[in-house]
C-alpha cells in the first residue's frame, strides 16, 4: 500500500509561484538496504543469504561493467539501464574532448510489464492535521 499525504503549494512552473493547490505526495518510504534485499531473496529462493549477496553483487558489477563499456542493460520485466551524457558545446568537433563533459548520468526506463504491475497500486490517502479545505 502506497502512502499519499496532501501538500499545499505554489503551482510549479509559473513564474512567481502561481495560485497554490493540494498536490499528492508519496508519505512514509522506507530504504532497504543490500542485506535486506538478501535475506528476503534468500527466503524465496533455496540460496542462502551469502549466496545472494554474492550473486547480487557479482550481477551489481556486470551491469557497472556495461554500463561503462557504452552499453545498455535490459533486465526482462524490470527495465533497461542506460547512461546518458551532457557535455559543453564546442565550435570545432576535433576540439571535444572530457573537459567539456558536465554530467555522466545513469537512467532506468521501465518495462512495459512493470509500468502495467505499477498501474495496479493500492494507494492510501491521508490527510495531515491542520489541512485547509475549501
Amino acid at each position: 500500500m502506497i502512502k499519499i499525504v496532501t501538500a499545499y503549494h505554489a503551482q510549479p512552473g509559473i513564474k512567481g509561484g502561481g495560485n497554490y493547490k493540494y498536490y499528492g505526495r508519496i508519505s512514509g518510504r522506507k530504504q532497504i538496504n543490500f542485506r535486506q534485499v538478501a535475506n528476503t531473496l534468500s527466503r524465496r529462493t533455496t540460496m542462502s543469504t551469502a549466496d545472494v549477496a554474492a550473486a547480487v553483487e557479482g550481477f551489481r558489477e556486470i551491469i557497472v561493467e556495461e554500463l561503462m563499456a557504452g552499453n545498455n542493460v535490459k533486465l526482462d520485466g524490470l527495465g533497461i539501464f542506460s547512461l546518458s551524457l551532457s557535455t559543453e558545446a564546442v565550435d570545432n568537433p576535433s576540439k571535444l574532448n572530457k573537459t567539456h563533459i558536465r554530467d555522466l548520468k545513469i537512467q532506468f526506463r521501465p518495462d512495459p510489464e512493470l509500468k502495467e504491475i505499477l498501474k495496479t497500486a493500492n494507494f492510501q490517502f491521508q490527510k495531515p492535521a491542520g489541512t485547509l479545505e475549501s
